[in-house]
């Protein structure tokens, strides 16, 4: 039982890995907090998870417009943790941090695709959720900040903005045992 609690905290944000940094943060430390840091709790988690236990990662929508070349997402997805930040390094430049941010959430949308097939053969669910845009400190700069980013709000049938609640809904849905798809 302790083995659920333990999942179920972490992915309803009872006790989460979290990684709210500020918006004048440096790349790098970007990719430490959401590409490596995420990746150290899924293999902290991995070998904890028994049945019937779910991870839900946050992903984010963002990750979708970025490129990541096959022989990278193949590294990103089983690579050792301690080189992730160095494959990425080798491939982009990251003093843009949300150019950071966007690469570092498709390498935790590759890592759990990887790691759900681990968790899956001990009876476990492991599966990231890339929710729209939400109203939150940087949803709402990305906003001011980011034309682009209301083109493609503009492009959705509602056209409208996400709340912290409305993830807390959607993790706790698909944290359900009968959402087993």
């Amino acid at each position: 039982m302790r083995r659920r609690w333990i999942a179920y905290r972490a992915a309803t944000g009872s006790s989460t890995h979290r990684s709210r940094l500020p918006s004048a943060i440096k790349g790098e430390h970007i990719l430490s907090v959401n590409l490596v840091g995420t990746a150290r709790l899924l293999d902290v988690l991995q070998a904890r998870v028994g049945f019937g236990c779910v991870g839900i990662v946050i992903a984010s929508m963002g990750a979708e417009f970025v490129h990541v070349p096959a022989d990278a997402e193949r590294q990103l997805a089983l690579g050792p943790v301690n080189e992730l930040a160095a494959v990425c390094r080798q491939l982009w430049e990251f003093d843009n941090p949300d150019q950071a941010y966007l690469r570092a959430k498709r390498g935790n949308q590759l890592r759990v695709e990887a790691e759900a097939l681990r968790w899956a053969e001990r009876g476990a669910r492991l599966l990231s959720i890339s929710l729209g845009l939400t109203s939150t400190a940087q949803g709402r700069l990305e906003l001011k900040t980011h034309p682009q980013v209301i083109k493609v709000l503009e492009g959705t049938p509602l056209q409208g903005i996400g709340t912290p609640e409305d993830i807390a809904a959607a993790v706790e849905w698909r944290r359900h045992p009968l959402r087993v798809f």
